[in-house]
């Protein structure tokens, strides 16, 4: 069999989708000319933080997330940076169902293999300025201007992934690498990697699905923002055995941008 390579951003949607080595990341962002809906008829009654955007997911085979929802820390959506926030927090949210995005701020463009998605994301104090690059051979998530404004002694986290725990899990000089992905921290940042069983059950998140206990193994990778300061994140996803080089060029809330090996040698010919 032969995977699927290629890259698409559909601006409408402000969706990135980039097929690269045998692996899938799509970026879901939003704006104010998306409405949320991602509660309907009592499902998705955790899922506020999709609501705003800049979730990811990463697959490989597409067992990765594969009936995960009933043990999921919906407080830990890959790709966003949130509170910690305990299910009863997230079902209090009623108010963003249905509504678009305050911002204007977001877009995205391609060229080819590479593609970049951005979006000012802002919604109950919480704030922070993302850009995903589709690079040949990975994927790289910038942050900036991270805070929470209203509670400067909160901590914000952003995560990495929350995945089904599938085998061994590495470390490589801060990097994690687990089930044929490869998360590389760059620019300083710093990971917090915990696996192990989580529990919960199908009710949670679906008002009409059983309450009984369900037991499943996860990873979560995520990254800690120091409270009362602006925080920031840069970090590659790649294949297992791959790393593309990057520079992050800047990363801050007027600019984020990055400088990948092949724009590197052409710049340098």
């Amino acid at each position: 069999e032969t995977a699927f390579e290629g890259t698409k951003y559909f601006p409408r949607a402000a969706l990135l989708c980039h097929h690269t080595g045998g692996l899938y990341i799509g970026a879901k962002f939003h704006n104010n000319r998306i409405w949320d809906a991602e509660i309907c008829n009592g499902e998705g009654e955790l899922c506020y933080n999709m609501s705003y955007g800049t979730h990811t997911c990463i697959m490989r085979d597409g067992g990765e997330y594969l009936d995960i929802d009933p043990v999921w820390d919906y407080a830990r959506i890959p790709g966003t940076t949130s509170r910690t926030e305990t299910d009863a927090q997230l079902l209090a949210h009623r108010d963003w169902w249905c509504l678009p995005l305050p911002n204007d701020h977001s877009g995205g463009a391609q060229k080819n293999d590479c593609a970049v998605i951005y979006e000012h994301a802002q919604h109950d104090g919480v704030e922070v300025f993302a850009a995903d690059f589709a690079i040949p051979g990975g994927f790289v998530c910038l942050g900036a201007g991270v805070r929470a404004p209203n509670e400067d002694s909160e901590r914000l986290v952003t995560t990495v992934d929350q995945c089904l725990l599938r085998g061994e899990v590495r470390q490589e000089n801060g990097a994690v690498i687990h089930n044929g992905v490869r998360y590389t921290p760059l620019n300083g940042t710093r990971f917090d990697c915990t696996s192990g069983p989580a529990t919960g059950s199908w009710q949670r998140n679906n008002f009409a699905e059983s309450d009984a206990p369900v037991t499943r193994d996860v990873l979560t990778v995520t990254i800690t923002h120091e409270a009362g300061k602006l925080g920031g994140y840069a970090y590659l996803i790649s294949p297992e055995g791959t790393a593309p080089k990057v520079e992050v060029l800047r990363n801050d809330c007027g600019v984020q941008a990055i400088l990948i090996d092949l724009l590197a040698k052409l710049l340098k010919g």
